[in-house]
């Protein structure tokens, strides 16, 4: 037989804690749909789950990185943001798209070094543990 458990009633911090969380699910859901750049380069489900992540972390940065992809402006020639804009547009007008996993690996890997400040000419991730499966680009010349 079931036995019938009853769960314990939530805190109040927790209910606190899930409301903010929910506005950002919901926030960040509303800037994608808005964003056609963003759903066509990246996703709404990559996009909205990324937007999520970053916002929890630092939404200040969060912010200014999004910024950054959605105007470019403003931005470094070996800016990670405009080097991940320019492998954005490629993999969008690309017959051969990669994998989601590779789109999130660089978007994390972007994100990272746009907050630590650092500046790169190539952005290269690994998607599998030993560098079985290296993706590697160099910007667009303009």
């Amino acid at each position: 037989m079931w036995a019938l458990v009853r769960k314990k009633k939530p805190t109040t911090t927790e209910i606190e804690k899930r409301g903010s969380e929910d506005h950002l699910v919901i926030e960040s859901a509303s800037f994608v749909a808005g964003n056609a750049f963003i759903l066509r380069s990246i996703g709404n489900k990559t996009a909205g789950y990324f937007r999520y992540s970053t916002m929890r972390d630092d939404p200040a940065m969060s912010n200014l990185f999004f910024e950054g992809l959605l105007t470019g402006v403003g931005l470094s020639k070996n800016s990670p943001i405009l080097l991940l804009r320019d492998v954005l547009v490629k993999n969008s007008i690309s017959l051969r798209k990669v994998e989601p996993v590779v789109v999130i690996a660089w978007l994390f890997y972007a994100y990272d070094l746009f907050k630590t400040g650092r500046n790169i000419k190539l952005l290269k991730v690994t998607t599998d543990g030993v560098n079985k499966n290296v993706h590697k680009f160099q910007g667009l010349d303009y």
